[in-house]
């Protein structure tokens, strides 16, 4: 049972960070394609999405977003 709580938790956490990630981008002035969004909500590696994080609080447009996560 303990597995299936963490389980639960890192799915809460991942959750977390797509929705952070994707409010955050909203923020930012310039177009985000809606394939970029659909990918964000899709992907469930942390380090990816902590590295998006990273890109989104160094960046002042979408277009460097996108642009840096390559």
């Amino acid at each position: 049972m303990c597995k299936a709580i963490d389980d639960m938790r890192t799915e809460a956490r991942t959750e977390g960070k797509i929705e952070g990630i994707l409010e955050m981008l909203s923020y930012l002035p310039g177009k985000i394609p809606e394939n970029l969004k659909e990918s964000i909500s899709a992907e469930r590696d942390d380090s990816i999405l902590t590295k998006y994080l990273k890109l989104l609080a160094t960046s002042s447009s979408a277009e460097e977003f996108v642009s840096r996560m390559a």
